[in-house]
């Protein structure tokens, strides 16, 4: 239902009174066509958003995500040669200061045009663990971990990196939850 107020008297109150019944949008005189037509246009958008979806439309939605295909290989730039590489043979991502390295199996590094945060998205949670701000770490390159100072660890793996891979106190458990999850 669309109420449209328009309090006489206005002021904090009135404009604080907006938000406690939330509010799409809050005119002060003297109004104007363009005020009113973008406030209705916000309406039928959030409307549009908060509609009541068919159960079938439910299901289609949970299936989509259910069925959400993670990435199997990145295309890497390489000098004048674009080489694939597989997810499954990359040991982790490192971010770099202010550009992302990826290491592989092998120990070949290579730069890659994307964020971490990015990255995450796009990978399996099963096989890639954010160990932290710089790292995202492949669980078949992980050797183990090694107790550090104030109950951090460090992550151990395969193949050589930058720095030391350290894991958070708050992420130590789900760290090691996801380690435990081995297939």
């Amino acid at each position: 239902m669309l109420k449209i107020v328009i309090p006489q008297n206005f002021g904090m109150i009135h404009l604080m009174q907006a938000f406690d019944t939330n509010a799409i949008s809050y005119l002060l005189k003297p109004i104007d066509r363009e005020q009113i037509n973008a406030a209705l246009d916000k309406y039928s958008s959030m409307q549009e958003v908060f509609q009541a979806k068919t159960p079938l439309e439910k299901m289609g939605t949970l299936i989509s995500q259910l069925n959400y295909q993670y990435k199997s290989s990145l295309l890497i730039n390489y000098g004048d040669k674009i080489i694939p590489i597989k997810i499954e043979n990359i040991a982790c991502f490192y971010w770099e200061e202010t550009r992302l390295l990826i290491i592989t199996g092998n120990n070949q590094q290579f730069y890659y045009n994307s964020s971490l945060d990015e990255i995450q998205k796009q990978l399996n949670p099963d096989l890639f663990y954010r160990g932290n701000r710089q790292f995202i770490i492949n669980r078949t390159f992980v050797t183990g971990a090694e107790r550090y100072f104030t109950r951090r660890l460090i992550a151990k793996l395969s193949v050589d990196t930058p720095e030391k891979i350290i894991i958070s106190k708050e992420k130590s458990s789900a760290f090691l939850e996801w380690l435990s999850n081995q297939s």
